[in-house]
Order: C-alpha cells, then structure tokens, then sequence
C-alpha cells in the first residue's frame, strides 16, 4: 500500500476580546501574547457588532 503525506499549515492561533463595559478598546491577541488588531482591520470592524465581554479563542 502507498503511503502519502499531506501536510496542512492550521493557521494563526488567535484570542478576540470585546469591551467589558463597552464603550472600550477590542483586542485581537496572538497566542504569544501580542496585539495584532492592526494586521486584521476588517475583522477588527466586523467584530465591534459582538457582545460586550466576549472572548473567542480561534485559528485564522
């Protein structure tokens, strides 16, 4: 039987963090810590429609 590897890269592990109490800053933080609201503009200004006090854990 062949064998064939795939190999799949499984993306950016990131953490979205809305205002709790809003008005306030959305934070995008990269799983070692860093803020990369600047690099994801678009899903920065999708993500203000969300909940106050959201956190979601995600790959992009």
């Amino acid at each position: 039987m062949r064998q064939i590897k795939v190999w799949r890269r499984g993306g950016d592990r990131a953490l979205l963090f809305t205002a709790c109490p809003a008005p306030g800053p959305l934070l995008l933080q990269s799983a070692r810590g860093h803020l990369i609201e600047s690099r994801f503009p678009d899903l920065v200004r999708a993500a203000s429609h969300l909940p106050d006090g959201l956190l979601l854990d995600g790959v992009m």
